[in-house]
């Protein structure tokens, strides 16, 4: 499904960089750094890869075509290659409901992501909160991949949750910008 000849168009490196700034601290104070403390100071040590657990919300409702769906598994690609070999993303496809859950890591993506299956229908983003919340999955942040409509009035966001939005052409950032920043999605075809 995911065409390794398609390159990643957003700048994953720096989105993920600017907004993790506040979530994934480069250092710790629970442990001290060694050195510091054999020469007789508390330091804090520095954390080389701090884990980041993303959710990734793909929108696969009926205005999602093929060449899109595409672009945002090759997205979710980009993000593992750009947060380290410890990171985790989970994927929860949705429409009106979440009907799938895909855990992926940089040594099985492309195998998994091969793998997935979309299925049509509206477009609910309450339902990936309300799932969240449901199976107490704990993410440091949850990106949408969508088309930015939503058939619903309400979003449920988890409490303490940082969300973003990732929006496919011709997609709309006026219902999805109170709820977090988003960006565009080039799609060349």
């Amino acid at each position: 499904m995911v065409d390794a000849s398609m390159k990643s168009k957003v700048n994953w490196r720096q989105i993920l960089r600017n907004f993790f700034t506040k979530t994934a601290s480069m250092y710790t104070w629970s442990r001290p750094a060694k050195r510091a403390l054999g020469a007789g100071y508390y330091a804090p040590k520095v954390v080389e890869k701090p884990e980041i657990d993303i959710v990734v919300a793909i929108d696969t409702s009926g205005s999602i075509d093929d060449e899109t769906f595409k672009q945002f598994l090759t997205e979710i690609k980009a993000i593992l290659q750009n947060t380290g070999n410890k990171s985790k993303i989970k994927i929860l496809l949705f429409h009106t409901s979440v009907y799938d859950e895909v855990d992926v890591n940089p040594q099985n993506v492309m195998q998994t992501l091969a793998k997935i299956q979309p299925q049509a229908g509206g477009t609910t983003f309450s339902s990936v909160g309300q799932y969240i919340k449901k199976h107490k999955i704990k993410p440091k942040a949850t990106v949408y991949l969508t088309d930015g409509h939503n058939d619903s009035n309400t979003f449920d966001v988890p409490d303490g949750q940082k969300i973003f939005f990732i929006i496919q052409p011709n997609g709309t950032h006026d219902m999805v910008k109170k709820y977090g920043p988003s960006y565009d999605l080039d799609i060349t075809y």
